[in-house]
């Protein structure tokens, strides 16, 4: 989920490359729905998004649908919201990255998935 359709673009690309089935959300709203309709192994969430609204969802799927795991999407110049994710050891990838970054994570979190 992200509000940047360029970045939106971008992950689902680089992700659909190594055979990773994408959905992308522009907001929490409609990345709940998609989370409803079709449980993920993985959600990637800005944590940017407008009124915490990532936030708030990250604490529902953890509620809803324990066995998907979050990942916060954090720009580097996001300070404040990259600490708190280290501190609490939440896992986060950081934006901007190289493409072979995200492969990684991809992997690490679906060992199991085609690629």
């Amino acid at each position: 989920m992200d509000d940047d359709p360029v970045m939106r673009e971008l992950f689902s690309e680089i992700l659909e490359l190594d055979d990773h089935r994408v959905a992308a959300a522009q907001d929490a709203d409609s990345g709940a729905a998609l989370i409803e309709a079709h449980p993920p192994d993985v959600t990637m969430i800005d944590a940017a998004l407008e009124d915490d609204a990532g936030w708030h969802l990250a604490e529902q799927i953890g509620e809803r649908w324990p066995s998907v795991r979050v990942v916060y999407l954090v720009d580097i110049d996001q300070s404040v919201a990259k600490r708190i994710l280290e501190r609490g050891r939440l896992p986060h990838f950081v934006r901007p990255f190289e493409l072979d970054e995200l492969r990684e994570l991809a992997l690490r979190l679906m060992p199991n998935a085609p690629n």
